[in-house]
């Protein structure tokens, strides 16, 4: 996908292929999550090679600090089709000068394996840290187990711990003590919700995505809810989630806010940015 704009989107190569095999496989580890070293320090084969940031051409730096100096963050989304993606350079500005969010168009539910190797390939030679499958549809058709398998040859392919965005809402739920939310969406599906009961998340309440988002949020001021849940990656969310959590007085979780605190969360960098919403305010501040 060819990526444009000044927020460090990953910008398409010119061919080029990808190893995507002979990656160390993962260890026992919660579900929804794949690492698949095994651990993140540097003596973990493959897990911290010498890098050249293909998008801005600078040295490769994790998201840790060397010598005190703060380095950046970078992290691979997989984005299957049309997502409002443009959400995400909000996202980027809001998080700080030292996170970056690469972008690649990839489905690993219909992509070969072929392609998904060289398209993970891309994110690993900008130096993402993780990579998190931006779609909640796939991950609940194949329900928990299956996603929990979707994941895993995600990490084994990219040589990166991975996740997806419906396992991003089921952690922060739990980042927030989360038990009972509200969904709103355009495609109200009795699959999400199974899979966030099995998630250990309930949803005492769904409602259609109507033009008004405010309006359409309502059924989430309903005390039963702690949280409303709004699961659409084609909606731009971001903008609207200060105003959505004054309006409820409670927590709101988007898909592509969860998506890049999922993609945080597996590099354990913690950040900051209360106008991402009450889920960014958990973690002690980080930037200068």
């Amino acid at each position: 996908m060819a990526s444009t704009g000044p927020y460090g989107w990953l910008r398409e190569k010119r061919g080029g292929g990808g190893r995507g095999t002979g990656y160390p496989a993962e260890k026992d580890i919660p579900d929804g999550t794949a690492d698949p070293y095994g651990s993140y320090g540097a003596d973990a084969p493959h897990a911290k090679p010498s890098r050249t940031d293909v998008t801005r051409r600078t040295p490769y730096l994790s998201g840790r600090t060397r010598k005190g100096h703060p380095t950046m963050t970078a992290l691979g989304l997989l984005v299957p089709g049309e997502s409002a993606e443009d959400d995400y350079p909000c996202v980027e500005q809001l998080l700080g000068s030292d996170i970056r969010i690469d972008l690649i168009r990839a489905d690993p539910a219909a992509d070969s394996p072929e392609r998904l190797s060289a398209r993970t390939e891309e994110l690993r030679l900008a130096g993402a840290e993780s990579v998190v499958w931006a779609s909640v549809t796939a991950s609940v058709t194949a329900g928990w187990q299956g996603a929990n398998g979707q994941v895993r040859v995600l990490a084994r392919t990219a040589g990166l711990p991975a996740s997806s965005t419906a396992f991003g809402f089921v952690n922060a739920a739990r980042e927030l003590g989360v038990t009972r939310v509200a969904v709103v969406s355009a495609h109200v599906d009795a699959g999400l919700a199974g899979f966030l009961r099995d998630g250990g998340v309930g949803v005492v309440s769904t409602a259609p995505l109507g033009d008004d988002l405010l309006a359409s949020a309502h059924p989430a001021a309903q005390p039963d809810a702690q949280a409303l849940l709004l699961p659409d990656t084609s909606l731009r969310t971001i903008a609207e989630i200060p105003a959505l959590e004054r309006h409820l007085g409670k927590p709101v979780l988007t898909a592509h806010q969860v998506t890049v605190w999922e993609a945080l969360r597996l590099t354990e960098r913690r950040v900051n940015a209360p106008r991402l919403g009450t889920l960014f305010t958990r973690e002690p501040i980080v930037q200068a």
